[in-house]
């Protein structure tokens, strides 16, 4: 089991060209839509929270699902509070301060906290205030709801009538990244922080593994939707992630009508911290002063390139220097820098296909580990993205036992962003890095 006892608490309080073969998308998967624009009528959760169906209030073990789905995501799932999140006092204020009325009835917040489908795509028993339901996730159960129980109905059937393919993690990758990062339609801006939303933080893995599963990996699931180690998540979600977030550069999102970019897309502790805090130079390329785009995913992507493209290293390394030069000076530079970087991401899809050996992975912790020990990489955001790779990985190598004490370290180092000290999270991740070289 993954050590995540501090994490949990940390992460809860942060309020993520197919390919062919199952470890992406299936072929029949690729032109998958999300759930929240899949044309199809969301029936709401009540239609699937009777006891017959997923309402059990315990797991069943004579079926090939456990039936108590909806009562796990009733009880232990943040999706299931994020339209009651609107309504506290926060939340209030926050709309107060953007002008946009009632947050539980804006849009720009609906969008993330709801299954936010228009009203002709609503069904008889929709409600909008059960928050991010079954169908934000599984897709309008306009279609398959009644046939998905069959025995004879396959899992490519299911998918074929609308029910998204959310085992696959290139698809999980898409949609959790449409709110966890944002996408061209829904996005938390600069205005949004600033009114007082938490900052954006994800991976794919970990913010799965923090969510309680409603669902049993046995051979049955195998059978029908194959299954993903934890290790091929993230390295899918790290790709997906850097891909999408630069995509997001190259579009309206990024460079909007107005004098500055969308200043979200920047590293938030760049410029927010005390005036009397010590200055040291952050990130792959930065200095006093500047307002640096968000690079930590960037950061990862050349460690995992370090290990299973190492000839392309450097010059994944000098163009991701340059984009984030260009990001504070030269606005072309930066989307032809963009989509450079994108072309390579394309080109480690297949090289990852197979997972990683665990030489591979025992060498993608070292060198998390040393990126994670150099004084330029202790900005927050970096240190957080090295901390939640870091945990997959000891997991993946089943470490969990002789390092999770030293992990929760790391963790507690993490806590407070607002209180953090890099010095105290260097020395933790020091600890760590000394007990996996004694193994």
């Amino acid at each position: 089991m993954k050590v995540l006892s501090k994490s949990v608490n940390y992460f809860g309080i942060l309020t993520l060209i197919w390919m062919t073969g199952v470890f992406w998308l299936t072929p029949s998967y690729a032109s998958q839509t999300l759930p929240e624009e899949d044309g199809l009528i969301h029936l709401g959760v009540a239609s699937c929270a009777s006891s017959v169906c997923h309402g059990k209030t315990t797991r069943q073990k004579s079926t090939n699902v456990l039936q108590n789905e909806y009562t796990t995501w009733t009880q232990h799932d943040r999706h299931a509070r994020a339209y009651k999140t609107l309504l506290s006092k926060d939340s209030k204020k926050m709309a107060k301060l953007l002008g946009i009325g009632a947050a539980h009835e804006a849009k720009v917040c609906l969008d993330c906290h709801t299954d936010n489908v228009s009203d002709g795509f609503r069904g008889r028993r929709f409600q909008r205030s059960d928050g991010v339901g079954c169908e934000a996730c599984h897709g309008g159960a306009e279609k398959w709801v009644k046939t998905h129980t069959e025995p004879n109905v396959t899992h490519a059937e299911n998918i074929a009538s609308g029910l998204y393919p959310t085992e696959s993690p290139a698809a999980r990758a898409d949609l959790c990244v449409s709110c966890h990062v944002g996408n061209e339609k829904k996005w938390a801006t600069h205005d949004i922080m600033g009114a007082g939303h938490p900052r954006l933080s994800f991976e794919l893995d970990t913010f799965t593994v923090i969510q309680p599963a409603h669902y049993r990996v046995d051979k049955d699931y195998i059978k029908r939707k194959e299954d993903y180690s934890g290790l091929k998540i993230w390295l899918v979600g790290q790709i997906m992630v850097a891909d999408h977030w630069l995509s997001l550069i190259l579009s309206e999102r990024f460079t909007g009508e107005g004098l500055f970019p969308e200043i979200s897309f920047y590293d938030c502790h760049a410029c927010h911290h005390g005036m009397s805090d010590e200055r040291k130079q952050s990130g792959l390329v930065s200095h006093p002063g500047d307002l640096r785009l968000n690079d930590a995913y960037l950061q990862i992507i050349e460690i995992i390139i370090s290990v299973i493209s190492p000839q392309d290293k450097a010059s994944w390394q000098s163009n991701a220097e340059a984009f984030i030069q260009a990001g504070h000076r030269d606005k072309v530079a930066l989307i032809q820098l963009s989509q450079t970087l994108r072309a390579t991401l394309e080109t480690l899809k297949p090289k990852i296909e197979n997972g990683l050996s665990v030489s591979q992975q025992s060498d993608l912790l070292s060198k998390l580990l040393l990126l994670g020990s150099e004084s330029r990489f202790l900005d927050y955001t970096s240190c957080e993205q090295i901390a939640m790779s870091v945990s997959v990985i000891v997991d993946a190598l089943d470490l969990n036992s002789r390092l999770g004490r030293q992990l929760d370290g790391v963790y507690d180092a993490l806590t407070n962003e607002d209180a953090f000290n890099p010095q105290r999270y260097k020395k933790a991740l020091t600890t760590f890095k000394s007990a996996f070289e004694r193994l």
